[in-house]
């Protein structure tokens, strides 16, 4: 078997497969020239790694006292520490809840809309005396329930010290009594007493009518909560920050100051009413007294309660304006009440006037410093004599760049206030922002196995960018510096590698990278050199990841070290590997199809894929609340420990069982497929399970390497009549019941073409005899792949059906021997003939036409010869072309490999 590779001139040659991963002396692989790095050179952070590793290596003793304080829960994991049960640095109790807890903030809105209610109610019913009746009363009611149920969550509320939450529960009890409690309680009991009063007596005494308006008069202490409204504004602002827009943002607060006023200006009407109602007059007369216009003889005390308002409101928005009304003061106390409610709309409307101009001045300020760097700029292209149509296009773009950094991301560094953190604040706050962004399988592991790790790759390793629309992330040719994780924004990624075969073009289209995506990992790993141009569409905000960082990080935790540095080599020898160049996809700065994290793992060692799935094993239970070990997860267990399963954390938190295959897909020009049509067993009898010849990836094992082995096996003996063109990938799934997870399939799909097709059949002393003809019975189908359900059903019944010859003869079934002792029966069919050959009809008709006899020992034997001598001399083995005679010839087809079967075979259903 060869891989067809092309040269520089645009020829094909062809490279046994024992080459792969090698190369001559003076020549760089294919993957080398279309990627444009000469040498993928071995990061030096990585070789650090691997000399640490030599000094302090993991063994495997470690991992399994690693595993047994999982599962006897003193490993961090199912302590305090874990990422998903605590926020950093603090306890959790059942029975206090978080200041800014779902709960706690809901009963908060609760109470701003109370007090905003009491706040406009209150002052009215003190003013015009209104009596406690009706819908007051059940409201009074329900105010009382709801300040009491407050009291007793303020005791069961943490709070902030230094900006750390304090969740004890003696501490915030004893806070609280401290604090608010006695003004708390005082408003509740006379709260209770008036409510008392209204059920009890409702024609009250004045004694009792006294006691009445002293709880009424009580209510204004309710107003001191209004400080809680201050705590729940901010969580309010922060939210509207991240949902709402700019321009609303604007718009709320230039309105705050109005809302401020009316407030105001509705406590003043209400006082100014009282004044001139209950005050005692020296002129013997009110404002209360004066008549109103239109000769109707009517006064203002004498009309109805609205326009009583309406038109004490209209006098105290004349106290804050330059505005006038026909109602004036009547008496000493009205006009000393006038004169500081003329001080006080003095006080706030210069106020107003002050924040309104200090805003107009600001935006000001704003402009002539963009007026002054483009002054600055213009100043110096005149003094370098820059060509006049050079100089326009500087300036152009200088103005238009001014304009669209307002689209530009704000990041931490941006936000002024962040110097006034500490640095464990400063910390704390860049982990949270990091953390969520850092979905790759192998962070994903890092954050539940070692919290502390991770954040510290946070902070040392991770860093905040953004760029402006049509600003440039990184340019071919540069020396890359670590990993990005694109958090928001659009980019576009243009391909400017040079390509090693004339097929392909210079550069390819621009691709949109999705949010989410961690690319240029190939920089944390190895010497990497950007291929590629990245352009931000828009505002964008991305994470990089320096490589130097990380090393840094790595130092600490011996464990993690060991893992991330087996992770790192892994990757750098499946880039490394020829067989990178046959993707469809090459390799370029966004993505590697062989580096994936699913396709590296089965590389790992057996260490690290135990400590893979033992936290994800763990991990999935815990998240369905299930902490104790079952006898089915000490199953599942041992099988990690033995590497018989992998078990993997995936990009979006949910763990996967793991199955890595290899598959060939061997063509014939009259669009034929070889198939593995099932293994024989010592007296001829065929086991059918019929699939594209492949084999599940052994630990430690490269896709090469298993593709390797698979024409080392059945397929030696015409190893040499094939050529590999391309490679694909294709992934899917289906639940395991056993496992209880969803098992994913990443099959290496590895398309090929027999070489010279000639008529002299190598295996001619390999056909397998048959007992009813093949051929017949699949003419007999009429497969046609666009066939519905009942057809398909009838196709079938008609191949099991099929005409029967007396006696065997000749068929189009050939065997081969593996090396081991196996022997496997192979054929050439189209792709709609494997899919009928797969169902339990199509595997019945195949055993009944495979039932064994005596005269096939002959042929196992020589099966083995073959083999044998395949092995011995793989350089002289005949091209071995197998063939079955078909008159017309077709272009090629194209492979669809679809969900495997039913089979509980990982080797057999999977393939398929």
């Amino acid at each position: 078997m060869r891989i067809r590779a092309s040269t520089s001139n645009g020829s094909t040659r062809g490279s046994p497969i024992s080459g792969l991963g090698k190369q001559s002396k003076g020549r760089t692989s294919l993957f080398s020239v279309r990627s444009g790095n000469a040498v993928l050179r071995m990061h030096n952070v990585l070789k650090a790694l691997e000399a640490k590793e030599e000094e302090s290596g993991l063994k495997l003793e470690d991992v399994d006292e690693i595993v047994l304080g999982i599962l006897q829960s003193k490993h961090p994991l199912q302590g305090s520490n874990s990422l998903e049960n605590v926020e950093l640095g603090h306890t959790r109790y059942m029975l206090v809840l978080d200041p800014y807890s779902r709960v706690r903030v809901s009963y908060d809105v609760g109470s701003v809309f109370l007090l905003l209610v009491e706040f406009l109610s209150i002052p009215v019913i003190l003013a015009w005396d209104i009596p406690l009746d009706g819908w007051l009363r059940w409201a009074s009611l329900f105010g009382l329930l709801f300040w009491t149920v407050d009291i007793v969550l303020s005791f069961m509320t943490g709070f902030y010290a230094r900006g750390e939450l304090e969740m004890n529960p003696k501490r915030v009890a004893r806070r609280y009594l401290r604090s608010w409690f006695i003004p708390d309680i005082a408003v509740v009991l006379i709260d209770a007493c008036s409510v008392i009063l209204a059920y009890t007596n409702p024609d009250s005494s004045s004694s009792g009518a006294a006691l009445f308006r002293l709880s009424k008069f009580s209510r204004f202490l309710r107003l001191a909560r209004l400080f809680r409204m201050v705590k729940v504004s901010e969580g309010l602002t922060r939210i509207a920050e991240r949902n709402a827009a700019s321009s609303l943002e604007v718009a709320l607060e230039m309105m705050n100051p109005f809302w401020v006023i009316l407030l105001v200006n509705h406590m003043m009407a209400c006082a100014w009413y009282a004044v001139g109602k209950y005050s005692v007059s020296d002129t013997g007369a009110t404002w209360l007294d004066d008549k109103l216009g239109g000769g109707s003889g009517k006064t203002y005390g004498g009309s109805s309660l609205l326009y009583q308002y309406t038109t004490a409101m209209h006098w105290a928005m004349t106290q804050m304006t330059p505005g006038s009304m026909q109602v004036f003061q009547q008496n000493t106390n009205e006009r000393v009440y006038s004169f500081f409610c003329l001080l006080l709309g003095m006080v706030v409307f210069s106020s107003i006037i002050s924040s309104l101009s200090a805003k107009l001045n600001q935006q000001q300020m704003k402009a002539k410093e963009k007026q002054q760097r483009l002054i600055d700029l213009r100043r110096f292209l005149r003094t370098k004599a820059v060509n006049a149509r050079t100089a326009v296009a500087v300036i152009k773009h200088a103005e238009e760049s001014m304009s669209l950094s307002r689209a530009k991301p704000r990041i931490l560094k941006d936000v002024s206030g962040a110097s006034l953190l500490s640095t464990s604040m400063r910390k704390r706050l860049h982990y949270e922002l990091c953390a969520p962004h850092l979905r790759h399988p192998l962070f994903r592991w890092w954050s539940a196995f070692d919290l502390t790790g991770i954040q510290a790759l946070c902070q040392d390793a991770c860093e905040f960018v953004a760029h402006a629309p049509s600003d440039n992330l990184f340019f071919p040719r540069e020396t890359a510096v670590g990993a990005y994780v694109h958090i928001k924004g659009i980019l576009k990624y243009t391909d400017q590698q040079e390509r090693a075969s004339p097929v392909f073009s210079s550069s390819s289209p621009a691709d949109e990278v999705a949010e989410g995506t961690l690319f240029c990992e190939m920089a944390l790993w190895l010497h990497w050199v950007h291929v590629g141009e990245l352009t931000a569409v828009s505002g964008s905000e991305l994470i990089l990841i320096r490589t130097e960082g990380l090393g840094k990080v790595l130092q600490i935790q011996r464990v993690v070290r060991h893992v991330v540095y087996e992770y790192g080599k892994a990757f750098h020898a499946c880039l490394s590997d020829p067989k990178a160049s046959m993707f469809d996809d090459p390799t370029n700065d966004i993505s590697s199809p062989l580096t994936t994290f699913d396709a590296l793992l089965p590389m790992l060692p057996i260490e690290c894929r135990t400590l893979f799935g033992v936290i994800a094993l763990t991990k999935a239970r815990k998240d369905k609340g299930q902490f104790a070990k079952t006898a089915d997860d000490l199953l599942l267990i041992e099988e990690i420990q033995q590497g018989k399963m992998n078990l993997m954390i995936n990009q979006h938190g949910e763990t996967w069982r793991m199955v890595s295959l290899v598959v060939i897909s061997l063509h014939r020009e009259e669009r034929k497929v070889l198939v593995e049509l099932g293994e024989l067993s010592e007296d001829g009898a065929l086991n059918a399970e019929p699939k594209l010849p492949g084999k599940k990836q052994r630990d430690q094992e490269s896709a090469s390497a298993c593709l390797a082995r698979i024409t080392a096996g059945t397929l030696c003996t015409i190893r040499n009549g094939f050529v590999i063109t391309k490679t694909t990938s294709h992934e899917s799934s289906q639940f395991s019941k056993r496992s209880s997870f969803p098992t994913r399939y990443l099959r290496t799909i590895n398309h090929a073409e027999l070489v010279s097709p000639s008529p002299e059949l190598g295996l001619q002393d390999a056909r397998m005899p048959s007992h009813i003809n093949i051929r017949t019975g699949i003419s007999t189908m009429s497969v046609r792949t666009s066939r519905s359900d009942s057809s398909t059903r009838s196709g079938s019944r008609n191949l099991a059906s099929g005409s029967a010859d007396q006696g065997a003869f000749a068929s189009d079934a050939f065997v081969m021997a593996d090396g081991e002792g196996g022997f496997f029966l192979y054929s050439w069919m189209d792709l709609d003939e494997l899919e009928h050959f797969k169902t339990p009809v199509g595997k019945e008709f195949l055993q009944r036409s495979f039932k064994g006899g005596s005269s096939n020992a002959d042929m196992f034997e020589r099966a083995v010869q073959r083999h044998t001598a395949a092995s011995e001399n793989p350089n002289e083995v005949p091209v071995c072309v197998v063939c079955v005679g078909a008159d017309e010839q077709e272009d090629q087809p194209e492979v669809h490999i679809g969900p495997s079967g039913s089979s509980s075979s990982d080797e057999g259903g999977v393939c398929r």
